[in-house]
């Protein structure tokens, strides 16, 4: 699940590049927002995984 997570969020950095490149900027926001979640999510599961190795 983390390494799922992680390689979204490398396909989003990727999409954000070239959205920003092509200067569409309804594009970067959705993209922006999903980013935020994504990464706050990849957070959550090394929270959780982090939790579970110490305990």
């Amino acid at each position: 699940m983390i390494a799922a997570t992680e390689t979204h969020l490398a396909e989003l950095a990727r999409k954000l590049e070239a959205a920003s490149q092509a200067q569409d900027v309804a594009q970067l926001q959705q993209l922006g927002q999903d980013y935020q979640t994504t990464e706050a999510k990849l957070e959550e599961l090394l929270t959780q995984w982090t939790e579970l190795e110490t305990a």
